[in-house]
């Protein structure tokens, strides 16, 4: 399968998004926690747990340094709702403070990235 991969700098990290033939786009779950600081393996359980994140989930091998590896993805329209259950007393402190900003935003600044700039409806 053919894929797209772009990395995008948010608050002084890097989000990595990844789009499919499909046109699907997710993010790499095991790197976005590790962005947070928070457990990856955790927050894998966490994920496949929840009834409705768990239809967002996606493995495919994703070419690496290292070659190709089987990664676990997230749709990125279940974003938000992942983040929603993240404590930020468990997240690294320099990413504290952006925490809401993440929530929030991210998702839109990955969407922009793969999909181009959208405009803000007028009324």
């Amino acid at each position: 399968m053919k894929i797209l991969k772009k990395e995008v700098e948010f608050n002084g990290v890097n989000l990595t998004g990844i789009k499919t033939q499909e046109g699907k786009i997710y993010i790499i779950v095991k790197a976005f926690c590790e962005i947070l600081g928070i457990d990856p393996s955790g927050q894998l359980k966490r994920i496949k747990r929840d009834e409705t994140l768990n239809e967002g989930v996606d493995m495919m091998s994703i070419p690496t340094e290292s070659g190709k590896q089987d990664t676990t993805l997230l749709e990125l329209d279940f974003l938000p709702m992942w983040l929603t259950g993240i404590r930020a007393e468990r997240c690294k402190k320099e990413i504290r403070p952006y925490l809401k900003e993440f929530k929030l935003k991210a998702k839109d600044v990955l969407a922009d990235a793969f999909l181009g700039k959208r405009l803000e409806p007028k009324f």
